[in-house]
C-alpha cells in the first residue's frame, strides 16, 4: 500500500479503458501526473479532481467526457440527440480563497471530448501556474475567463 499511496506519476493512456473516471484515483495525494488520455472515457470529470493539489499535468485529452449536467436534465450522462448538452465545467478546480484547489497545475489537456459549456470564471481568477492548456475539438461557449487570457 505504501507504493500505491505515495505514486506521483499515473501513466494510463492509449489503453482500451471504457466508463467513468474513478473518483478513488483523487486519493492519490501525491500524484502530479495523471494522463489518462486516449481511451474510451465517458461520463463528465469529476469535480473532485479538485483536491488534487500536487497535480501538475493533468491529461484527460481524447475520450469521451462530458460535463455534468443539471440535475434533472437528463436520465444519461452520455449524449444523446434528446438530451439537452449544456452543463458546467467543475468550478472548484481552481479556487478563488482558501481551501483545495489545482494550484500547481501548468498542463491542462482536455481536447477532443465532449465539453460543451462556459468556461467557469474561477478559471480565470487569482494566481495560478498554469502555462499550457488545450481545449481544443469541443463545444464550448462564451467567452474566456479575463485571467485566462495571461495563458
Amino acid at each position: 500500500m505504501f507504493l500505491v499511496i505515495h505514486t506521483q506519476s499515473l501513466n494510463l493512456s492509449n489503453n482500451v479503458f471504457t466508463g467513468t473516471l474513478p473518483v478513488d484515483i483523487t486519493t492519490l495525494t501525491r500524484l502530479t501526473l495523471l494522463d489518462a488520455s486516449h481511451n474510451s472515457l465517458n461520463g463528465s470529470l469529476p469535480s473532485e479532481i479538485g483536491d488534487m493539489t500536487w497535480l501538475v499535468e493533468l491529461d484527460l485529452s481524447y475520450n469521451l467526457l462530458s460535463v455534468r449536467r443539471a440535475s434533472g436534465s437528463c436520465a444519461s450522462e452520455l449524449f444523446d440527440s434528446t438530451c439537452p448538452t449544456q452543463g458546467t465545467m467543475p468550478e472548484h478546480w481552481f479556487r478563488l480563497y482558501g481551501g483545495k484547489g489545482l494550484m500547481s497545475l501548468a498542463n491542462l489537456s482536455l481536447s477532443h471530448n465532449r465539453l460543451n459549456s462556459t468556461l467557469p470564471v474561477a478559471w480565470g481568477a487569482g494566481e495560478f501556474a498554469l502555462q499550457k492548456l488545450f481545449l481544443d475539438q469541443n463545444s464550448f461557449s462564451g467567452s474566456l475567463p479575463n485571467g485566462m487570457k495571461r495563458i
